[in-house]
């Protein structure tokens, strides 16, 4: 077993690569329903849907379409991403599509201009491995 190291990621916005990925987070949540009956011991619940949020942050640099691409679609369009791939490594992929609910662009003196992101998925979320 080998510990992994975040090298190669990268994430493309409906084909379009985005910039310089410092960091991802997928979160994937399982909803559930409480159908205990009354007088049981035990709690049982049922498995609802499932749903995730992703946030990423990106270095920013000059001429990266992408990340202008992305810039435009939260301050004048609808949010609405067709496809995000998260790249894992040069090959290994999750896809799905989602909604951006946040974008941050943050600069400090001396120090890497980034822009945050996070979005809600709105469909199901596979993983490709080719």
């Amino acid at each position: 077993m080998a510990i992994t190291k975040f090298t190669d990621g990268a994430v493309t916005i409906s084909g379009e690569t985005v910039g310089d990925i410092s960091a991802i987070t997928i979160s994937i949540d399982q909803d559930v329903g409480d159908v205990s009956v009354l007088g049981k011991t035990w709690k049982e619940i049922l498995a609802l849907g499932k749903g995730r949020t992703m946030s990423g942050t990106i270095y920013n640099s000059t001429g990266d379409t992408g990340l202008a691409n992305l810039r435009t679609e939260m301050i004048s369009g609808d949010g609405v991403t067709t496809e995000i791939r998260t790249y894992e490594d040069t090959v290994a992929y999750f896809k799905g599509a989602g909604i951006f609910t946040n974008f941050t662009y943050a600069k400090t003196v001396g120090g890497v201009d980034v822009t945050n992101f996070s979005l809600t998925g709105d469909s199901a979320l596979s993983y490709s491995t080719a």
